[in-house]
């Protein structure tokens, strides 16, 4: 496969080279066999670049799963809550982070509530 090649080179014709250094030296006849060869590698790359990386945000959401802890409401109960707004050159060290306390008047889902 071209794409696993150590060395590329684009010649007049397409021929199998023996380097002891670089490994075998694929030529390529024209200019678009190239591209599509390139391509291809490119897309193969991707595609398992693609598949690693979500492998890998499965295993974070499993261990992040693990030490969350779900809240349930309930109606008439009081609550704080987390505001994290941003705003430009505000410090946020110094801006209270929790608003409230708010009463919970009606759960639309276990996680949302809504205030008056």
């Amino acid at each position: 496969m071209p794409c696993e090649e150590g060395h590329r080179q684009i010649g007049l014709k397409r021929k199998q080279e023996e380097d002891p250094v670089l490994g075998d030296i694929v030529q390529w006849e024209d200019y678009g066999a190239f591209v599509d060869d390139t391509r291809d590698c490119a897309v193969r790359a991707f595609t398992q670049v693609r598949s690693t990386l979500g492998r890998a945000a499965e295993r974070s959401k499993q261990y992040y799963d693990l030490n969350v802890k779900r809240s349930q409401f309930n109606e008439g109960q009081w609550v704080w809550y987390f505001n994290l707004r941003k705003f430009p050159r505000r410090q946020i060290k110094w801006r209270k982070q929790y608003e409230g306390p708010h009463m919970v008047t009606r759960l639309c889902f276990p996680q949302q509530w809504f205030q008056n």
